[in-house]
């Protein structure tokens, strides 16, 4: 097994992958090996992974001030990088999750508060023979349904944000020749890869978009490598086409194809997700630039 690594500059923080096709490796290091020093296409990623971190920590500890004197419960808060571990996040979605199905006891909670202050205004607001609204109906009339639900959202958000990471190495359009079948474009989910981003469709692009007569001369699947990279620290996964998507193929005379070249997977990515993703975090927000290097 061929490994190759991704190391940060200035920190020397590096990422093993085992190669999945290390032919396409070699060959598209050799390709870069001037501009080899990638850095995400979006400029703001590093300041947007800290932003949406602290953004959920404000909203846990919102909720928690009306959840607690309402239920006597509380979400559970973190620090920051605390908010990157993926077993942090099942906890805390978990919790907003199972709050859903709560219900707030009227009668108690005004016995509780001596029939005074934010008890006795949601009595106010039920009927004498309503006395166990459902938690999250008592939230809405109080205007806090919205920061809750963006709880979850949060959560979702900050996950999405470790998959399709997109890095380049260069400011100026760089393309290779690409001297490999299209069998080897596929629509896996992998760890580092080369994303579509060529000028025109590809064949899986054309086919999903009705031009499955091929009327249209605008198809480049991969004909070209360019300057670009993904990081996607999800679970490695193969995808197989559609029946349909194969019998199409077939029809057309053409090899079943997708939408990225898989570079290479972490091998220990389950056990060490976090370190990963506290690796990235911590170094896009220094704006560390990358390199990618074989080794044996």
């Amino acid at each position: 097994m061929m490994n190759f690594h991704l190391v940060f500059d200035n920190s020397g923080d590096s990422i093993k992958f085992d190669a999945v096709n290390p032919d396409i490796v070699e060959y598209y290091l050799d390709c870069v090996s001037t501009t080899n020093h990638f850095w995400p296409e979006n400029s703001r990623f590093g300041h947007l992974l800290s932003e949406q971190t602290n953004a959920l920590h404000s909203l846990l500890t919102k909720a928690n001030s009306w959840l607690e004197p309402l239920l006597d419960q509380r979400l559970s808060i973190f620090d920051q990088t605390q908010y990157l571990d993926q077993d942090v996040l099942n906890l805390l979605h978990a919790q907003w999750v199972a709050l859903q199905s709560k219900t707030y006891d009227i009668n108690k909670k005004r016995q509780q508060f001596n029939f005074a202050g934010l008890a006795e205004d949601i009595h106010n607001m039920y009927p004498d023979e309503e006395r166990y609204p459902k938690l999250m109906d008592v939230a809405t009339k109080l205007g806090y349904l919205h920061d809750y639900d963006e709880i979850n959202h949060k959560i979702h958000f900050l996950e999405h944000l470790f998959s399709k990471m997109r890095f380049m190495c260069s400011n100026q359009w760089l393309e290779f020749e690409n001297i490999f079948g299209k069998d080897r474009i596929t629509n896996d989910i992998c760890n580092l890869y080369l994303p579509f981003r060529h000028l025109g469709r590809s064949q899986w692009n054309k086919f999903n978009n009705f031009d499955q007569e091929l009327q249209y001369n605008d198809e480049n699947t991969f004909n070209q490598l360019l300057k670009f990279v993904e990081l996607n620290l999800l679970m490695p996964q193969t995808m197989p086409y559609s029946s349909q998507y194969l019998d199409w193929c077939n029809r057309k005379n053409k090899v079943p194809s997708g939408e990225l070249i898989p570079l290479g997977n972490i091998p220990d990515l389950y056990d060490n997700v976090t370190n990963y993703r506290i690796i990235v975090f911590r170094n896009l927000q220094q704006q560390n630039k990358f390199s990618l290097y074989l080794k044996g």
